[in-house]
């Protein structure tokens, strides 16, 4: 029954995603812009209320995001050492101003959303999954609660191949989304 039920909500997950990506084709064709959005009129009120949604989902989770994004860079480079008051202080700061200056430099909000879709699309699909299964089985072999046979072994080889194959996966399509937007001439 659970197998059933993934299956029907991926197929229609699946489904809907064509059905949009379809409707978008065929209402713009190939001029199709990387925000969508940006294909309305200004003087459209239905476009200019999904901007003004957009643009309040963006603020809203901003805060959600830095903390994440400051925590992580934090853990990463603190390597077991106290962190300071100071530390996230300078954290804070100094990627304010990174972020400030990309928005100051990207015009293009289809090229972030292209980027990061890149990018974090092969993550979410190809490289944190293989990385939580290395976690787990790791984690069950030395609580002895696994055996580490032949089959665990295999699992475990094809779970960093996967990991390998999202990586390149990843670069790949962020090259490709910096070519698309930067150089449309070169694709």
């Amino acid at each position: 029954r659970w197998g059933t039920l993934v299956g029907l909500g991926f197929a229609g997950t699946a489904l809907i995603n064509v059905a949009f990506m379809a409707f978008g084709f065929l209402t713009f064709g190939g001029n199709s812009a990387g925000l969508i959005l940006n294909n309305y009129s200004t003087k459209d009120l239905g476009a200019t209320f999904c901007r003004l949604v957009t643009v309040i989902s963006l603020v809203g989770s901003y805060p959600i995001f830095f903390k994440g994004i400051k925590n992580n860079y934090l853990e990463l480079t603190a390597k077991g050492k106290e962190i300071t008051e100071k530390m996230e202080k300078n954290t804070s700061r100094g990627i304010i101003l990174l972020l400030t200056g990309l928005a100051l430099v990207l015009k293009n909000a289809g090229f972030v959303v292209g980027f990061t879709g890149a990018i974090m699309g092969s993550a979410i699909i190809y490289i944190f999954p293989p990385m939580l299964h290395l976690a787990s089985t790791a984690r069950r072999i030395e609580a002895g609660v696994l055996e580490k046979t032949r089959g665990v072994k295999i699992e475990r080889l094809i779970s960093r191949a996967i990991i390998a194959i999202g990586a390149i996966l990843g670069v790949l399509c962020g090259i490709v989304a910096v070519l698309d937007s930067f150089f449309p001439g070169v694709l």
